[in-house]
């Protein structure tokens, strides 16, 4: 959703996304077409007798609320589908399995193009999980229960498919905020200095993602259904074969950054429904070794005792798209991080489109 805005003479670009709380960037994005032009070494500036389109910011408070319910009431007649996640997470050590976690999650997804913008509205109706030990259940709790919170989104979405925008940020800030009271009161008998400082820094860990909405953003694409489903194939046709950078957070080593060549390959195709192998190619990746050794040491090898071996990534997919009605069809998707011999981590997770 767009407001308009008229430039009767030469007005910065700076000056406008301040009227309307929203960046240059945004202003630049939303209008691909239109003239601007920079000082030498000064401002951007928009030229006379144009129209820009203003993109909404959730700041823009009766108007936004308003663009919002917009949204709502169209994407309530737009395409729906539901789909099924299923998620099974293996740690291993010295080869021995030591936990296990077993997920499952339904979907409720709206979609609807809306004065040329995809709009998807993301519900997580489902969430089911079996752990082992069981003792594990307990201490992931806390995260499927925010997980519940930050998973209900309103998203345009950019270029390539991914989400550029969340539209219902607000809403979902107030949620959390609700959420951590009760968190706080839930563990207000803590007294040890550590338990008290792991909990504060918990709770900071979730602002710094909820609060951002980039942050949440980028979580959010780290997610399997989100990682899946917000794809090219939502604003374009799939191409034969392509390679792209991928970033993978690693479960293992406190998220650190393991970045990655993923090669894409059309393997099969139909009228309607075209199938992609994905998979990480033989270039090298790319992370902070001195990192990866240092966690290592402190985490694992006081447990396991042997040293630092090789790490190791790996990434597999196949997907069917429908290109026809912009869909997933179905996914399989395996990967696995290891020091080699040492510590693996295995995850496998199958993504069904089923009836509504």
């Amino acid at each position: 959703m767009h407001k308009i805005h008229k430039v009767e003479a030469e007005e910065k670009l700076k000056d406008i996304a301040e009227k309307y709380n929203v960046s240059v960037q945004e202003i630049k994005e939303a209008n691909p077409n239109m003239s601007f032009f920079k000082e030498l070494l000064g401002d951007e500036y928009a030229d006379s007798m144009q129209t820009l389109k203003i993109p909404f910011s959730e700041y823009n408070g009766e108007e936004f609320e308003g663009a919002l319910k917009k949204i709502l009431d169209q994407l309530e007649s737009g395409e729906k589908a539901r789909y099924r996640g299923e998620q099974n997470i293996i740690t291993k050590f010295n080869s021995i399995v030591q936990t296990t976690v077993d997920s499952k999650r339904e979907y409720l997804v709206s979609k609807k193009v809306i004065e040329g913008t995809t709009y998807i509205k993301i519900d997580l109706v489902e969430d089911l999980m079996h752990s082992y030990p069981e003792s594990l259940a307990e201490a992931t709790k806390p995260f499927t229960d925010i997980d519940l919170i930050k998973c209900k989104t309103i998203a345009s979405i950019d270029g390539n498919g991914k989400i550029k925008n969340i539209f219902n940020h607000k809403e979902i800030i107030n949620e959390w905020k609700k959420h951590k009271k009760l968190i706080l009161a839930k563990y207000n008998f803590l007294r040890m200095p550590d338990a008290q400082k792991n909990l504060k820094k918990f709770i900071e860990i979730q602002d710094q993602t909820i609060l951002n909405q980039k942050n949440l953003i980028q979580e959010l694409q780290t997610k399997m259904f989100f990682n899946v489903f917000f794809n090219s194939y939502l604003v374009r046709k799939i191409e034969v074969e392509t390679t792209q950078e991928k970033t993978f957070y690693s479960p293992l080593f406190d998220e650190q950054e393991v970045i990655y060549n993923l090669k894409e390959t059309m393997v099969g195709e139909s009228e309607d429904i075209v199938k992609v192998q994905k998979a990480t190619d033989k270039d090298p990746i790319r992370l902070d070794k001195s990192k990866i050794m240092k966690i290592y040491d402190q985490k694992f090898k006081p447990f396991m005792g042997y040293s630092f071996s090789e790490y190791n990534f790996s990434y597999y997919e196949v997907t069917d798209y429908n290109e026809k009605e912009k869909w997933v069809e179905n996914a399989d998707i395996s990967i696995t991080e290891e020091v080699k011999n040492n510590v693996e981590l295995l995850i496998s997770y199958k993504l069904k489109k089923i009836k509504v």
